[in-house]
């Protein structure tokens, strides 16, 4: 089957047992790969009363129909996805690196674990053999020291430079927003699923692998790539990311009201974004630049800073993501301070978004004296002070003391302590990222409607919104004013059906920004051979969207959940978006129209059935 190997590996660890399950063309064809395969996959597992880290609850590590091609973006990238132990509903990560090219060069198009070992394991996946093997020396390390150790071990007994995904002490120790690692840059970040990993006593999945798939028409496939490049390398929106990392964004984040500052309460903060923005970083701490393999783009950041308090040997720098909730979210302007917290969670193996985002609801809760420090080891949290978020990062990823409260997130964290629940940004659960819906009410109607809570990754409308795409096939020819709702729910609703397929293709977001609409058809058809359209492509993420949502639906999700957090929903006193308010309930009631939701919050069944889904309409529909 071109573009696929038609299986994937079952990896049961109660049972020690590795077998092959294969892969449905027509599923392939229906959900491409991914997020979406990992979603039809999930459906047919799933068992709402079971706990997300209990042994049996399945977790997914899928590539896509274009990984392991050349295809800039899509030649390496994979999804995490199952249930997520942060929120309890549908989750999926998507990381870069190297680990999923070695996964489908093995000759899988991905893994589904099951079970749990009697002891520490990891994986390992060596052209075409996977082996449970022990890991009790490695239990323990953080993910640089793991993905050290097994790289030398393999090199040495294999004679291959395996690459390896991981968890850290985060995920050993179930901390409900724990990361995956591959390598030091790369992060499977958000949904928690470093702890699904540790619950199964998994600590690691090392591959190498020799066998490339085979396309449908690879010489085509490979003249478009380079069209493809030229129009990634002439694109000033990427390449501004390749310049400055995605920190570049600060400063046009900052002027239009995107960027969140002092948890979300304050609209400016000039002369602290001016210390922790792409050009500040480049001048400062950059050593040189990184990308993920096969990619031109090179956004990621490499840094050093060689003494004082913060020092740190070369390595990661902070994406937008960490800067702004390391940075503005708690007003600290130290970009040295910042790479250490960020080096920090990725070692611990902690998703920075959902650990900034907690972090900034304990710095307001004890400014505000919800909190003291009796209750947090003696450490007081205070705005701007670096120091005091160092210390409480290791005690929230061995869970000691307050640490293992705030592993929880912070929705939980305010429950279980009876305080500062107005203090929290989740949707659904999860924290939101770095970007204020407040500035872009769109993002603001998919943070309220995304199926893994706020997410601005799981759909094009951010792009599109901003100004720097555009789909004038789907109906998306025109700028979208940021601050209005007509207009929004059907850009929300098409580009969450676009955002659907890069995540299913396993498409790196940043170089599909100048991507057309042809392009998706036919490099997908150059890949597959399916001969889709472009109404079959947006109908198969059409499907996927619903698929997710109906899995919501079963885990208990309703209209109820499709809100924002008052935060978000209260205007900013100065900035751009000040004495704003965004108009939710207009965008959600057109949304939920076009989208056919019932008054319970689940798709109709008649829709279901036009797309193939009728199992899914039977769960929901036989609910009273």
């Amino acid at each position: 089957m071109a573009g696929y190997w038609g299986k994937i590996l079952h990896a049961d660890l109660s049972g020690n047992s590795l077998a092959d399950i294969p892969l449905d063309r027509d599923m392939c064809r229906d959900y491409i790969g991914g997020a979406g395969v990992a979603a039809r996959l999930l459906l047919d597992r799933l068992d709402p009363e079971r706990d997300p880290l209990d042994p049996q609850s399945p977790l997914f590590i899928m590539t896509g129909p274009l990984t392991g091609s050349r295809i800039i973006g899509a030649a390496t990238r994979f999804t995490v996805a199952g249930v997520s132990p942060l929120t309890g509903i549908w989750g999926e990560s998507s990381c870069g690196g190297s680990f999923g090219v070695q996964l489908k060069r093995n000759g899988w198009d991905g893994i589904l674990i099951t079970g749990r070992a009697p002891a520490p394991v990891y994986i390992e996946l060596i052209e075409g053999r996977a082996a449970i093997r022990d890991a009790a020396d490695l239990w323990g390390m953080d993910t640089v020291q793991v993905t050290d150790t097994l790289k030398a071990r393999i090199k040495e007994s294999e004679g291959k430079a395996a690459s390896v995904l991981c968890a850290g002490p985060a995920g050993e120790n179930l901390v409900k927003f724990a990361c995956l690692m591959n390598g030091p840059h790369n992060a499977a970040g958000r949904c928690g699923f470093g702890a699904v990993l540790g619950s199964k006593n998994i600590k690691a999945l090392a591959a190498w692998g020799g066998s490339k798939p085979a396309f449908a028409d690879p010489d085509a496939l490979n003249a478009l790539r380079d069209e493809l490049k030229e129009k990634i390398e002439s694109n000033i929106a990427v390449s501004s990311m390749g310049a400055f990392g995605t920190a570049g964004g600060m400063d046009l984040g900052s002027m239009s009201g995107d960027v969140p500052i002092k948890n979300w309460t304050q609209g400016l903060w000039d002369e602290g974004i001016d210390k922790i923005n792409g050009p500040t970083l480049a001048d400062t701490i950059l050593t040189r630049t990184a990308a993920c393999f096969g990619c031109t783009v090179g956004c990621k950041r490499v840094v050093s800073v060689p003494d004082g308090p913060y020092a740190m040997e070369q390595g990661p720098g902070p994406e937008y993501e960490a800067a702004a909730e390391f940075g503005s979210m708690i007003l600290v302007d130290n970009l040295a301070a910042i790479s250490k917290i960020n080096e920090t969670c990725n070692r611990l193996g902690m998703d920075t978004i959902s650990c900034g985002g907690t972090v900034a609801w304990l710095v307001e809760a004890m400014e505000c004296g919800d909190i003291t420090p009796e209750q947090t080891n003696g450490i007081k949290m205070a705005w701007g002070d670096a120091d005091a978020v160092l210390q409480i990062l290791d005690l929230m990823a061995r869970r000691q003391g307050i640490g293992d409260i705030l592993a929880r997130g912070s929705r939980a964290a305010a429950a279980q302590l009876g305080v500062g629940a107005e203090y929290t940004v989740t949707v659904k659960g999860m924290e939101a990222p770095m970007h204020d819906p407040r500035a872009f009410w769109g993002m603001g109607l998919n943070y309220a409607t995304g199926n893994r809570g706020a997410c601005h990754v799981n759909t094009a409308g951010m792009y599109h919104e901003h100004g720097f795409c555009f789909f004038p096939k789907i109906g998306l020819d025109d700028e979208a004013p940021p601050h209005q709702t007509g207009g929004k729910a059907f850009l929300t609703a098409q580009t969450q059906d676009l955002g659907q397929l890069w995540n299913s293709m396993c498409l790196c977001h940043f170089p599909a920004i100048p991507w057309e609409e042809a392009d998706y058809v036919n490099v997908l058809n150059h890949a597959t051979g399916f001969g889709y359209d472009l109404d079959a492509l947006m109908q198969a993420g059409r499907r996927t969207w619903y698929i997710k949502r109906g899995i919501n639906n079963l885990l208990g999700v309703s209209r109820e959940h499709d809100t924002l957090p008052p935060r978000l929903l209260a205007p900013l006193d100065d900035g751009a978006t000040a004495g704003l308010e965004i108009d939710l309930r207009t965008m959600l009631d057109e949304w939920y129209a076009l989208r056919g939701i019932d008054a319970q919050g689940r798709p109709g069944s008649e829709q279901l059935h036009e797309l193939g889904l009728g199992d899914l309409a039977e769960k929901l529909h036989a609910q009273v």
